[in-house]
């Protein structure tokens, strides 16, 4: 997923299940590990990045959103990648408002990311 993927118009999937396959060369298993160790994890950055903007810590939220979309671009979950990456632009930009209105997303994409891993794993 890339800038460019996002600016194309086509709505992001939860979980790009076939570009997690070709980064791990087909193998099921290590997709399906991958997936529910982020889905295990994710939660607490997620709040560590709510914690954050409560604080006002612009940087700080800056860089979990940027964890945040690494981690999401590795597995596939194209949504949350482009969710984290608004994020961490609005913190490199000082943008607490839209930190604000966009925190809540991650989580509605964490859920959306938990559904999908559900029904193809």
């Amino acid at each position: 997923m890339t800038e460019t993927d996002s600016a194309s118009g086509a709505s992001p999937s939860a979980l790009n299940r076939e570009g997690l396959l070709d980064r791990v060369m087909g193998d099921e298993e290590l997709a399906n590990e991958l997936v529910q160790d982020f889905l295990q994890d994710a939660p607490a950055h997620v709040r560590a990045l709510n914690e954050m903007i409560a604080a006002a810590d612009v940087h700080g939220a800056e860089r979990t959103a940027h964890f945040i979309k690494g981690a999401a671009a590795a597995i596939g979950a194209d949504a949350m990648w482009e969710v984290a990456l608004g994020l961490e632009n609005a913190g490199k930009n000082g943008d607490m408002e839209a930190l604000v209105a966009g925190a809540p997303a991650l989580e509605v994409e964490l859920e959306r990311l938990r559904k999908a891993a559900d029904a193809s794993g």
